[in-house]
């Protein structure tokens, strides 16, 4: 599978043909919530994930300390956790990426993958620079399993 964790567009060219045939081949599409509204050219993140989520995509959008939205077909999840005191969100992002797809390889499901991210996500806040609080697997498995998992409804058509 290919996954693909977009990054804001300072050019603002969000519907470009490279961007386009990127996402087209992305099984796992990984944006935050300004990047999936844009992609989407939607005006709300419900409607954005329903049109990102097509052809058999799956979505996980990052929320920052509001957790994660994950779409995969149909069904939408919402995954959050306690919150944590961050020192510095550099890298919280690619974190999060790296402890999602971990948590798939593994074999969890996209929600418990999801909480994966959120947990490595969140300790990687806790001292400056992108690396410097990297945490461990063991660290970031005990904080998912605090995580909490909710269904979401879909409104967008």
């Amino acid at each position: 599978m290919t996954s693909l964790d977009t990054n804001w567009d300072p050019s603002g060219r969000w519907a470009g043909p490279g961007l386009s045939a990127a996402i087209a081949q992305a099984g796992l599409l990984l944006p935050n919530e300004a990047e999936a509204t844009r992609l989407a050219g939607a005006d709300d993140l419900d409607s954005a994930v329903s049109a990102l989520a097509g052809a058999g995509r799956r979505v996980v959008v990052k929320l920052g300390e509001r957790g994660a939205l994950c779409a995969d077909g149909p069904a939408r999840y919402r995954v959050s956790l306690p919150p944590v005191t961050p020192v510095d969100a550099t890298g919280a992002g690619d974190c999060f990426d790296a402890g999602l797809i971990a948590g798939l390889l593994d074999g969890l499901d996209l929600p418990q993958a999801a909480a994966l991210g959120c947990a490595a996500g969140a300790l990687s806040t806790a001292a400056p620079g992108g690396t410097a609080s990297a945490p461990s697997r063991a660290a970031a498995s005990k904080l998912a399993a605090t995580a909490s998992i909710t269904p979401e409804p879909t409104t967008a058509m």
